[in-house]
């Protein structure tokens, strides 16, 4: 099936743009504005054939775009953007085998990870009193299961709506952006067993 296929270039971008440590800070720069390599190699301080190689493998994998070309010097300066991951539906999920869920899952805990540490550990994940950090545990039965993911799916499109106002409103007035991360976290409970010795 076609979406199958669509899937699974997602899954293979996302593993091959997040298998390497800067290529994973290269696209969350990417997601803030367009970079050009030039400015990326010096906002990262890192040389640029570096910076220019794994961006072009985010090229190539498809999480980055090519958004404008202004001439420098005589040359030619690229700028690009990161590339909005479109939002998997459950029939979509559901045609994948547990191993590629698996895969995609963990790549996804994995970002997500990164950027909740980088924040916390230079001070912005508590700088803002109206930021938003909870979880809870649930006990539902199936209609309920169901009620909550079709929550947090609609959450989530309700946040991509936010996001494309947002860009509207920063476009007229240039006011300086503020950059966000959401997470959304819905999943069947492990319980790990623990095995007691009883002395004999």
């Amino acid at each position: 099936m076609p979406v199958v296929a669509d899937i699974t270039q997602i899954q293979e971008r996302l593993e091959k743009a997040l298998s390497h440590p800067l290529r994973v800070e290269l696209l969350r720069l990417l997601t803030e504005r367009t970079y050009s390599p030039n400015e990326l190699a010096q906002e990262l301080q890192e040389p640029l054939g570096r910076i220019s190689y794994h961006v072009r493998v985010l090229d190539k994998t498809g999480c980055i775009e090519l958004v404008d070309e202004k001439q420098r010097r005589g040359a030619v300066e690229h700028y690009y953007r990161g590339v909005q991951r479109p939002l998997i539906n459950e029939a979509e999920w559901a045609k994948l085998t547990p191993e590629e869920r698996s895969r995609i899952s963990c790549l996804t805990l994995q970002n997500l990870y990164s950027e909740s540490l980088a924040a916390l550990q230079c001070g912005s994940l508590d700088s803002r009193v109206d930021r938003h950090l909870t979880w809870r545990q649930m006990t539902l039965d199936e209609e309920g299961w169901r009620e909550l993911m079709a929550l947090l799916m609609e959450t989530m499109r309700g946040s991509e709506e936010i996001q494309a106002r947002s860009d509207e409103r920063r476009n007229r007035t240039q006011e300086e952006p503020i950059s966000a991360i959401v997470g959304l976290l819905g999943f069947e409970r492990g319980v790990l067993t623990r095995r007691v010795r009883h002395s004999q």
